[in-house]
């Protein structure tokens, strides 16, 4: 009956997520170095093999999307962000809500999370002397950071905050085990904790995610359509390349959900187009933006449906706004662009006609 759990949980967890593939592997280290699990090292291994089945059969979609590089936008090697990682589930979340796009680099915080970076270490070592489930959750603390970071450096765009927050769990174990051990500093040590904590929370709660449902839900209220182009404004994510983060998480909030991609494709043809803009502290600078009357906005983001324009078309061309298309999919039946193709392949559709 375990096994059975063991394999349902490895099935939940990479369909859930691929990089949870980086906690199987940090389990199966434990599982060939642990003198315990010698007995039962190969059933385990076959109940994590078969429930790595399930994404084995959606594989061919997970290569296409690496292909398609739509992790790109998350960015390559960043020391900072190892440096940041562990304290960055407990203070200053911005990260993990995609609303910073890089750690802050002033020296004395860097400082400061290199040394809570250190305690964790040093901790989870202190753990993983102890006993053989403290070793596994020192792994899981640790194992999928030091993977990701491996990754990152031979070129794979995947060391994210969000990515790796499967290790949150098992950090504020080791927080837990570190605190137990400081013996008479053990109340303020844990007053401390308890007030990263509420900082954390308060942090939480100002901080949102981007609003990618209610900006969806303004273009379908201006009428958009699956065969309709989007052009994409301004610093809509505080990431260097917006126009790479935006479209995926957009699309999946569109009736159809339809997998956005930039193209350069020609807004002549167009009858309207659908604008989604913004600047960092709502200043339109944009000409184009600066024009609309922006009567439906989330925050600082605006979206309306405008006539192409001469001075729309050559800050396309300058790379100012960028042209978002429904990639094909398997139901897709209406006109769509490619993200290689210079012209639409059929005309725009939609109440306006074209």
């Amino acid at each position: 009956m375990n096994l059975l759990a063991l394999a349902f949980c490895t099935t939940l967890g990479v369909l859930t997520h691929y990089i949870f593939l980086l906690t199987v592997a940090a389990s199966v280290v434990w599982l060939w170095t642990s003198d315990g699990t010698r007995g039962a090292r190969a059933r385990v291994a076959a109940a994590l093999s078969a429930g790595l089945i399930p994404f084995l059969l959606w594989l061919p979609a997970f290569v296409d999307q690496i292909r398609e590089e739509h992790t790109r936008w998350i960015g390559g090697f960043n020391a900072f962000k190892i440096a940041y990682i562990d304290s960055a589930f407990f203070v200053s979340v911005g990260l993990l809500y995609h609303r910073v796009a890089a750690p802050p680099r002033d020296p004395a915080e860097i400082c400061l999370r290199l040394t809570f970076l250190a305690i964790v270490v040093v901790v989870s070592i202190l753990l993983a002397r102890k006993s053989s489930r403290g070793r596994l959750c020192a792994l899981f603390a640790n194992g999928p950071v030091v993977l990701a970071a491996l990754a990152s450096l031979a070129g794979a765009h995947i060391f994210d905050v969000r990515n790796l927050i499967e290790v949150m769990p098992f950090i504020a174990v080791v927080v837990a085990y570190g605190i137990s051990r400081t013996g008479s500093l053990a109340p303020v040590a844990s007053a401390a904790a308890l007030g990263l904590s509420v900082v954390s929370f308060l942090q939480v709660r100002a901080w949102t995610p981007l609003p990618f449902d209610k900006v969806a839900n303004l273009l379908t209220a201006e009428g958009w359509q699956a065969d309709e182009p989007i052009v994409l404004f301004g610093e809509i994510s505080p990431f260097p390349r917006p126009n790479e983060y935006f479209p995926p998480a957009l699309g999946w909030y569109l009736p159809g959900h339809p997998r956005l991609v930039v193209t350069r494709s020609s807004l002549a043809p167009c009858h309207d187009v659908y604008v989604v803009g913004a600047s960092a502290n709502g200043r339109r600078t944009a000409a184009s933006l600066g024009d609309m009357r922006a009567q439906r906005r989330v925050d600082s983001i605006i979206v309306e449906r405008v006539r192409p324009s001469p001075q729309l078309a050559a800050e396309v061309h300058s790379r100012l706004a960028h042209i978002l298309r429904a990639a094909p999919t398997f139901s897709t039946t209406t006109c769509i662009a490619p993200a290689i193709s210079k012209s639409p392949l059929c005309r725009c559709s939609g109440s306006g006609g074209g």
